[in-house]
């Protein structure tokens, strides 16, 4: 182990390192802001969920409304309503103790509602806590139930003062149970009941994420810390040497590397721009917005959404009544946004379909079931078995591989600055959109066709017809499905390699929790692409038992294979600490060696304002891009160092298509990813002679065992074998710590963090404080050196502007004497700040120069 990370873990983890287990066993319940419900935790993982669930006549959902005030620690108010039902509850939360909370609800219905379902709360038990069966007992006389056997946290038990209307183990799932308060005929009445929910002896009540977050925004908060068209921060630098992009060559995969054709090795930090941001940005703009991505530090943007039926107008043209025409004008601008970015050292990536609906003008056979009487329709999964929708599609990627760009004179196959192609979105059959295939779906003519296909490779590979097509089941038809896919894929690529495309192709995607049984037909690309977003509190999720997004990536790294993420985000909008997935990210991927990584996205909307909130729009969200340079320092320079040890998870046959398989169920996924490298070593398949597994490289730890965890007994942080990255899940904090780049981010507030060169002592109760070398030296040594600032910013009913909080606290740099302190505001425009250098040390203290993310030292 590296003596930094040794550091870091005396300095931060000590007592947590040394105390047994299961005393840091957690068994918790809070309060959800949400709904006023509640949800009950055991190691990072949500045990019991709740939820309300009212429906009016025929089982039409009624949603509801809530309202919660915190009146202070432990104790609420809340006001949930059900306009369908004319329903108001009301609610007082308080704390009974240390393990047991009650709600006293007052129930109001002021109209007859006669005929209706009814509803009340559902509480959904996660068995994927237990390794084994879980013990759950209804109460007798409809007053509640009782979880007896869980191994960290139980018993749990829920129960009314006095009876509700019905209580029931939904459909005899005993995971899932329904309270209601209402059924059949409701008459205006007030009523009253008591809910109290007790855990073990050692269980506790955790405050609500806006406790543990404090006070929100107030009028010291920054408005709009980063203007949407500006970056305070200019990494351009980092793309001088390749400008214009494509100066190398074209792009070609050697092994598990992306190799330039002069032999340059490859690595892209990249961002999504997307549907109207294409088409309706203004020729100024896109230069503008251009330029400040390679200040940001981007080398790679993903065109996507050019196709889709949603955005008008599209590659198609505005509203075009068919799909077989691309549109002159909508060529021109998506050309301009090459050029463009190419002058600015920025690489491409294509997709070819994404959204396209296809219309009843297509000349598709068998359109009309595939529609469902709609005039155009995206046809996901049909594509692999319908001739006319591969011709369709082959024509569109003729068309637009070989038109020529207004602006460079080169077809888009003949530019080196495009990198990479991707056949279709989020388009698999192993693990989606097989079903649509399916006999129960009302598409008689397809199915039949599908069925014929399953059958036959069923008899020729003697395995069972009646299970070959079964699409939603693991065992033979994960493997005919990939073979179905593989047969498809074979036929698109033969199509662009005789269009003489030269660069690497991905098929489609690993996405939406896919096993891994979808990966064999992913490998007819060149490269294997993935989408994954992740959920808020990141840091908090232990490995042992729970998946970050990071781990669906790196689920997808096939032996011998680039890898790359053409999406990946954190949602739902406004995720508190979207701020730090770019540095999770980042040093994750430079650890595990991924090639080419794609935030989604810069933009969904014209370029020309500042726009409004969204998950999708990060140019004008401080937390979105406060970190991106950081985080782009950090991938492109080598920051961090690659993992000593490569892990290889080899299952046999049986084991990967007979089984569902994933990091949600899989602890050596979970538990691997953050400590050495990992690859996933496809198993020898008789029935698919055309996968053929790369040879592990010599040194290569082999792994059988799906389901093991490899962090040391006792052990609630995870350390990368480099010594490098550490994450301490319990206190919700990550640190990087190596000689040129040094961060800490998440739960930091209120500690004292020492890494080698920087001490960091933070208010904020979540945030994030980067600390990096600018000119390739050591943070010792350098002579310029970045400091990057974020915590929570938010928006006031989802409108601008964006709120973001101060920074207070005290950071200290071991650093060269004579440097001098500059914030940068959104303009990046410097001014000088007073600093204090003592023992060797810059002393800064952030409250009194609040105003700056960011800083230089220089």
């Amino acid at each position: 182990m590296k003596k930094n990370g040794l550091r870091v873990t005396l300095s931060l983890f000590l007592l947590t390192v040394f105390l047994p287990f299961n005393l840091w066993a957690q068994c918790e319940i809070s309060v959800d802001e949400k709904s006023g419900l509640f949800t009950i935790r055991s190691q990072s993982l949500d045990l019991v969920s709740t939820s309300f669930a009212f429906w009016g006549k025929k089982w039409k959902w009624a949603g509801t409304k809530t309202n919660i005030k915190i009146n202070g620690s432990n104790n609420y108010n809340l006001e949930t309503k059900v306009p369908l039902l004319d329903l108001a509850m009301k609610a007082e939360i308080t704390a009974k103790a240390e393990n047991q909370m009650s709600w006293q609800y007052e129930l109001n219905s002021t109209t007859h509602k006669n005929g209706v379902i009814g509803g009340g709360i559902t509480f959904k038990i996660n068995d994927k806590s237990f390794d084994h069966t879980a013990d759950v007992k209804l109460l007798a006389n409809k007053k509640g139930w009782v979880l007896n056997n869980h191994t960290e946290c139980g018993p749990i038990k829920v129960q009314f003062d006095k009876p509700v209307k019905h209580i029931y183990f939904e459909r005899g799932n005993r995971h899932e149970i329904r309270a209601w308060f209402y059924t059949n005929n409701i008459k205006p009445e007030t009523n009253y009941i008591r809910m109290t929910v007790t855990l073990p002896a050692h269980g506790k009540i955790a405050p609500t994420l806006s406790e543990k977050l404090g006070q929100g925004p107030d009028k010291n908060w920054h408005k709009d810390i980063i203007h949407w068209a500006y970056s305070p921060v200019d990494l351009s630098f980092l793309n001088k040497p390749e400008i214009p992009a494509g100066k190398h060559g074209f792009m070609k995969t050697k092994g598990e590397n992306l190799i330039f054709e002069d032999g340059t090795k490859a690595k892209f930090w990249g961002i999504n721009i997307t549907a109207y941001t294409l088409f309706k940005t203004s020729p100024s703009e896109i230069k503008r917005h251009a330029r400040r991505l390679s200040k940001l530090g981007f080398n790679l943007v993903r065109i996507h959404h050019h196709d889709s039926k949603w955005v008008s107008p599209n590659i198609f043209g505005n509203k075009a009544k068919d799909t077989l025409t691309l549109d002159r004008n909508s060529l021109k601008i998506l050309d301009l946004w090459i050029k463009t970015l190419k002058e600015e050292g920025i690489y491409i990536w294509l997709d070819l379909q994404v959204g396209r609906a296809f219309t009843e003008h297509d000349d598709i056979q068998n359109f009309a079931e595939i529609a469902k009487g709609k005039p155009s329709t995206p046809a996901w999964g049909f594509n692999y078995i319908n001739p006319d929708i591969q011709q369709r599609m082959m024509e569109f990627n003729e068309a637009y591989l070989n038109h020529i760009n207004a602006y460079t004179s080169l077809a888009y196959k003949d530019d080196p600055a495009i990198i990479s192609v991707l056949l279709t979105n989020e388009n698999d059959l192993t693990h989606h959109f097989g079903n649509a295939l399916l006999p129960n779906n009302n598409v008689p003519n397809s199915n039949k066709v599908y069925m014929a296909k399953s059958a036959m490779f069923a008899l020729e590979h003697n395995l069972p017809v009646n299970k070959t097509w079964r699409s939603w089941e693991h065992g033979p038809s994960k493997i005919f499905l990939n073979n179905l896919e593989h047969q498809f894929n074979q036929k698109m690529i033969r199509h662009l390699r005789d269009l003489e495309l030269k660069i690497p192709i991905a098929t489609t995607n690993s996405w939406g929790a896919m096993p891994l049984s979808g990966l064999p037909a992913l490998t007819d690309g060149n490269i294997i692409d993935t989408h994954s977003y992740g959920r808020p509190d990141i840091f908090k999720s232990n490995p042992r038992y729970k998946n970050t997004f990071l781990d669906w990536i790196g689920a997808a790294q096939v032996n011998g294979k680039p890898l790359a993420s053409t999406e990946w985000n954190i949602s739902p909008f406004p995720a508190f600490d979207r701020y730090a997935a770019p540095l999770f990210m980042a040093g994750t991927a430079r650890l595990q060696g991924w090639d080419a990584l794609m935030q989604y996205g810069y933009s969904q909307a014209p370029l020309n304002s500042a726009g409004n909130p969204s998950n999708w729009h990060a140019f004008n969200d401080p937390a979105s891009l406060a970190l991106m340079p950081a985080a782009a320092l950090i991938y492109r320079q080598g920051h961090v160092a690659e993992a000593q040890k490569t892990y290889a998870l080899s299952l046999s046959k049986k084991d990967f298509f007979y089984n569902h398989l994933s990091p949600q169920n899989s602890a050596t996924i979970r538990t691997l990813l953050e400590q050495s490298k990992l690859v996933i070593n496809l198993p020898k398949t008789k029935e698919l002679k055309w996968l053929n597994p790369d040879k592990l490289s010599r040194g290569t730890i082999n792994v059988t065992d799906h389901d093991r965890d490899f962090i040391p007994k006792g052990q609630n942080f995870v350390q990368s074998d480099t010594g490098e990255l550490t994450r301490n899940w319990n206190e919700g904090i990550y640190t990087i710590d190596t000689e040129k780049s040094q961060i800490v981010t998440g739960w930091i507030g209120g500690k004292e963090i020492k890494l080698q060169n920087i001490d960091v002592a933070m208010e904020n109760k979540n945030a994030a404080v980067a600390v990096q070398s600018l000119d390739g030296k050591s943070i010792s040594n350098s002579k310029e050196i970045l400091i990057s600032l974020a915590a929570q910013s938010v928006t006031s009913k989802g409108k601008l502007p964006f709120l973001s909080e101060p920074m207070k606290g005290v950071l200290k740099i071991s650093a060269q004497q004579g440097l001098s302190l500059y914030g940068l505001n959104s303009y990046g425009k410097e001014s000088k700040i007073e600093t204090f250098y003592q023992s060797g040390q810059y002393l800064i203290k952030l409250a009194e120069v609040n105003d700056a993310y960011w800083m230089v030292l220089k």
